[in-house]
């Protein structure tokens, strides 16, 4: 699992915008909450600190720009 820990989080669907910890789990969101991740979380799990960062859940996936025909 991967914890993203205190980060700006913006979800208009949710209405969310503000700092959560984002734990994803393989390539599922299990949970996003207020709460940073605790010590013990931080012994276990791999753990990114996100203060200052953004993190913004996407309904679909972004593409490569194309290269121009030539």
């Amino acid at each position: 699992m991967i914890i993203l820990d205190s980060g700006r989080v913006i979800d208009p669907a949710n209405r969310i915008d503000g700092i959560r910890t984002v734990l994803i789990d393989g390539d599922h969101i299990r949970e996003v909450r207020e709460q940073p991740a605790t010590p013990a979380e931080k012994l276990v799990h791999q753990v990114v600190d996100c203060r200052g960062q953004r993190a913004r859940r996407r309904s679909t996936p972004e593409r490569a720009p194309r290269s121009p025909a030539g």
